[in-house]
């Protein structure tokens, strides 16, 4: 019980954009989150949530 609520959803958006990137190796940045947008990705709302959290730990 309790934990992070959020580190289910983390962990399958990890894994969709290591599948992704895994697919095409050769994708730049910009075509890589192209494709990742398809699946409703936002990775600027991510890596801000990532540094969010960096700040509560430091």
């Amino acid at each position: 019980m309790g934990g992070n609520q959020r580190s289910h959803a983390m962990t399958a958006q990890a894994d969709r954009i290591r599948q992704t990137y895994e697919a095409q190796s050769a994708l730049f940045l910009h075509a890589l989150c192209a494709r990742l947008e398809r699946f409703r990705f936002n990775l600027g709302r991510i890596l801000r949530q990532r540094r969010s959290w960096r700040t509560r730990l430091g």
